[in-house]
């Protein structure tokens, strides 16, 4: 996962951004292997998404963000982080839907079920604060020298219409350097985390029309390296990489 943050930005794709604000684009690539298949023969899949850093607030000794999320959710997230940036609170707010005087109620739940997930073939959960979880990165050294290191304890959870998510474990960051990039002196911070992850999603079963739950649990490891600003607190560029290892229960009648 990459994300490339226009630093400051007026615009994107249309839509305006205030003078302190930050558009952030995220690139993912992945692919996911069933049992014994070959990864030669499953491509990978790529996806943009964006991200939109409205402002940035000292609140309670730490900082609240707020953001809007691009995609078909819409809708926008308040984030509240301690002043070292780690994660305190996400609030979610859904984009307002209008929807037809026809549509039934099973309809209407059925819409708003599809907006998370990655996609309806694939069935791939990803409830919207998955969406900004990372979005600040933890950055509190002991010291601003090249060494220096840092461990955080990382729990991420998010819950929708029964759907829930959840990341925990530890993660350890260093820096490795300093840099100066247009008169700004940034800092190059390399980090690697051991997570453990579960999964509840609750998947539309059209034969039965009911709904079944899947669930997924497993490890990962994500090793990362991102290019941190101080002056803001945010990565003006960052790259991820995650290996997942886990299985997938058979749906169940829900």
């Amino acid at each position: 996962m990459l994300f490339v943050v226009v630093w400051p930005a007026t615009r994107a794709r249309g839509q305006e951004l205030s003078a302190a604000g930050h558009a952030i684009e995220v690139q993912v690539s992945e692919r996911r292997l069933n049992g014994r298949e070959q990864a030669r023969f499953t491509p990978f899949q790529h996806s943009t998404d964006w991200l939109f850093v409205d402002s940035i607030r000292p609140a309670d000794g730490g900082r609240r963000l707020f953001v809007r999320l691009g995609g078909s959710f819409g809708g926008s997230a308040t984030i509240r982080t301690t002043a070292g940036g780690q994660l305190v609170s996400v609030a979610m707010r859904g984009r307002p839907r209008r929807s037809s005087p026809l549509e039934t109620e099973k309809e209407a739940a059925w819409f708003e079920r599809t907006l998370l997930f990655e996609s309806v073939e694939e069935r791939a959960l990803r409830l919207p604060a998955s969406r900004v979880w990372d979005l600040v990165p933890a950055f509190h050294p002991p010291r601003l020298a090249t060494g220096a290191r840092w461990t955080d304890s990382v729990s991420f959870a998010a819950e929708s219409l029964g759907n829930r998510q959840r990341w925990t474990g530890t993660r350890t960051s260093w820096l490795l350097r300093d840099t100066t990039v247009g008169g700004a002196r940034l800092w190059i911070v390399r980090d690697s985390a051991a997570l453990r992850y579960e999964e509840l999603a609750l998947i539309e079963e059209r034969t039965l029309d009911t709904l079944v739950s899947r669930t997924r649990i497993g490890t990962a490891i994500i090793q990362g390296r991102f290019l941190y600003d101080p002056e803001v607190g945010l990565a003006r560029v960052r790259d991820d990489t995650l290996r997942f290892t886990g299985s997938t229960s058979q749906p169940l009648e829900k």
